[in-house]
């Protein structure tokens, strides 16, 4: 079950979504049968092709599709107003961050679009199945680690998967900033930012690089070692080293994710 980090020490009747419990709206997780099923893994999407004279099909290539999962809701009072104050909790054009109570990861979600009712028993109580979908599939942690150097050093992928950073560097004066990765002694990924004068914003799952005032620096991003042009974190022990004349700042938020 990867909804859920340790299943001894999560609450799984309370969910925490779009900035606030379930809890604080009167409702529970539950339903007829209980609440039995958690996400293990999302779908794929797989790309074959045929070819004449050979049976079956050829794999080319295969992704995750977006992860999608449904949570049976009680709720204790939908009275007067509080069906409206639990609709515009609800409410969400974007994802919000989505994990069970003292959890330490979560997921990246928001309901599904389809129209939502509220089935109710006795004037005051509801329940209803709340359908969610995460475009991302991956989970992430609830409070991101934050490396911080100007030399190096050397740091564990706690993920099951590679990942993705934000880093942001900063210089005193114009000079080259060289960031880096190794595994095993073994550099895997290198870059390269040329003459940056102040801070450099770089987004690797969005493939972004910006100074502070969201200007792009794409210009002066090279790649010097690896196939990947923004930096990745492989899986196990890893180091960064960071170097530059005028280096006074370097954060790496490794964005450690779990399939």
């Amino acid at each position: 079950c990867k909804h859920m980090n340790n299943l001894g020490t999560i609450d799984i009747y309370d969910f925490y979504y779009n900035g606030s419990y379930l809890s604080s709206h009167d409702g529970v997780v539950a339903g007829s049968n209980g609440f039995k099923e958690f996400s293990l893994l999302p779908s794929r999407e797989d790309q074959t092709e045929s070819v004449i004279g050979v049976d079956g099909e050829i794999l080319v290539s295969s992704k995750l599709e977006p992860r999608q999962f449904s949570v049976p809701v009680l709720w204790n009072d939908i009275s007067g107003m509080k069906i409206r104050n639990i609709a515009e909790w609800l409410d969400s054009p974007t994802v919000q961050d989505f994990y069970f109570k003292n959890d330490t990861i979560k997921l990246k979600a928001k309901l599904d679009k389809k129209e939502l009712s509220i089935n109710n028993m006795f004037d005051i109580y509801g329940m209803n199945d709340l359908s969610f979908i995460a475009y991302d599939p991956y989970f992430y942690e609830i409070t991101p680690t934050v490396i911080s150097t100007i030399t190096n050093q050397t740091f564990t992928n706690i993920g099951n998967k590679i990942s993705f950073p934000d880093i942001t560097v900063t210089t005193s004066a114009e000079c080259y900033v060289l960031i880096t990765f190794s595994k095993d002694n073994v550099d895997y990924h290198k870059i390269q930012i040329k003459n940056l004068n102040g801070t450099a914003i770089l987004n690797s799952s969005k493939r972004t690089i910006k100074d502070a005032n969201g200007v792009t620096l794409e210009s002066k991003l090279s790649l010097l070692t690896g196939s990947r042009r923004y930096p990745y974190i492989e899986k196990g022990s890893i180091k960064v080293t960071v170097s530059g004349a005028y280096v006074t700042a370097c954060s790496i938020t490794p964005n450690f994710r779990w399939i």
